[in-house]
């Protein structure tokens, strides 16, 4: 979330790899924040996180969920 909340899609993809993150959408997501970079986007929010657990209960085995705005 901090290299997203940074703007930095290459420490993005490096976490994804080195930690074997199994983030759906980081393809979308580094494409995201390059575009917008390019657009002229300075800054990124990240809005909100949770997981399942914070619905069901069980944090045993959770699907985190996070939401953020490039602007």
């Amino acid at each position: 979330m901090n290299a997203i909340g940074n703007m930095d899609s290459d420490d993005l993809f490096k976490q994804v790899a080195e930690y074997d993150i199994t983030m759906c959408g980081y393809g979308p997501t580094i494409t995201a924040i390059e575009y917008s970079k390019l657009a002229g986007a300075k800054n990124s929010y990240i809005l909100n996180y949770s997981n399942s657990g914070d619905v069901s209960g069980d944090y045993e085995s959770v699907v985190g969920y996070t939401s953020a705005m490039i602007k």
